[in-house]
């Protein structure tokens, strides 16, 4: 009966210690991992907005200096001169030591005659009359392309400037080497989910994705839902994972670069932080746990000893109490046996002086 008590004693303050001891460390712990979840997934979205930023940044001005460059060539020389294609091999050649990324420079009349060429390919004659780009040069004098095939049949594009001289348009044409041009983005493709590519306002891959889809290949992305600035949204890639995209328009808003990446990937620190913290959180519960269970047996020990001892005293108290009891009545007797010896022999001292007095 008296191991009942204990046990239901032992497990109520098993429990009431657990509960004030462990409620503010599971409270903090719950704080703890919720604002590691809610500070990585903030420190994420600040990373990528940054990364999509920068790079945004890279790749115009890598294409504001190559146009640069054109407009300088095409400015510091006559048609005369570009036509002679000794001449344009020595500006090819200037073009490249100063900025690289050119894979061939060309010379296109108003009639879209290639007259000079300086480059890979067979496109001397060549007329681009029926090429989209070349009224858009004619138009609007300077002139970046979507990415197309062209005679060469290969995924490129260009960049053209146009001159006049002597009530003459001639345009100064140059293709941009899509290698140089793909290793700048590549550096925004960190980790072993981070992607980075452009595309035009047809959702058509401009550059290749490192993951899905190829170059003139259709996005499953809508460049509509990228604003100004650089735009977050969150959407589940075709595997089923969440994927955050950064989109930021290029200058001209003629094409959108693009950068996605998993948001666990650019937590592993903060993750590894929070792992650290669950396991500070568990270590400290089995202490608690173990101290708690360790004191509560060691008070309620002490308790049964002291209950033992109290016990024990307690019948010493009731064994003291009934020799008090048995002395009293012992000493009752004893008065009560005394009285009538006393008057026995008070009356046996009268016998003896009355027999003494017949005596005599």
């Amino acid at each position: 009966m008296e191991e009942n008590v204990y046990q239901k004693m032992q497990r109520k303050m098993l429990a009431l210690t657990l509960l004030a001891s462990l409620a503010p460390l599971l409270i903090l712990g719950m704080a703890l991992y919720s604002q590691f979840e809610h500070t990585g997934r903030d420190m994420t979205r600040e990373q990528l907005r940054y990364r999509a930023q920068a790079l945004a940044k890279a790749v115009d001005l890598f294409l504001e200096d190559r146009t640069a460059i054109l407009d300088v060539m095409a400015d510091t020389h006559s048609f005369e001169q570009m036509v002679q294609e000794e001449n344009l091999m020595r500006i090819f050649e200037v073009m490249n030591n100063r900025a690289g990324a050119f894979v061939d420079l060309g010379i296109i009349d108003s009639k879209g005659d290639h007259l000079a060429y300086v480059g890979p390919y067979d496109l001397q004659r060549r007329n681009y009359l029926e090429q989209p780009w070349f009224n858009e040069v004619l138009v609007k004098g300077r002139y970046k392309s979507d990415v197309y095939m062209g005679f060469r049949q290969q995924p490129h594009f260009i960049i053209a400037v146009r001159r006049y001289e002597n009530n003459r348009a001639w345009i100064l044409r140059a293709t941009i080497d899509p290698i140089s041009f793909e290793e700048i983005l590549q550096q925004a493709q960190v980790g072993n989910t981070g992607d980075a590519y452009i595309l035009n306002r047809d959702s058509i891959y401009q550059t290749r994705p490192r993951f899905e889809g190829v170059v003139l290949g259709n996005s499953a992305i809508s460049p509509e839902q990228f604003g100004s600035g650089v735009t977050l949204v969150s959407m589940t890639d075709p595997n089923g994972d969440e994927r955050l995209y950064a989109g930021s328009w290029l200058s001209g808003n003629k094409w959108l670069l693009v950068i996605n990446q998993k948001p666990m990937a650019l937590m592993s620190s903060l993750l590894a932080l929070r792992q650290t913290e669950i396991l500070i959180i568990t270590l400290g519960f089995l202490a608690i746990l173990g101290t708690t269970i360790f004191s509560t047996r060691l008070a309620i020990n002490q308790f049964k000893r002291t209950d033992q001892e109290m016990t024990e005293l307690h019948a010493q108290m009731v064994q003291s109490g009934k020799l008090a009891g048995l002395g009293k009545m012992a000493a009752g007797v004893a008065h009560e046996i005394n009285n009538p010896l006393a008057i026995i022999q008070q009356l046996t001292g009268w016998m003896e002086d009355l027999m003494d007095d017949l005596d005599c």
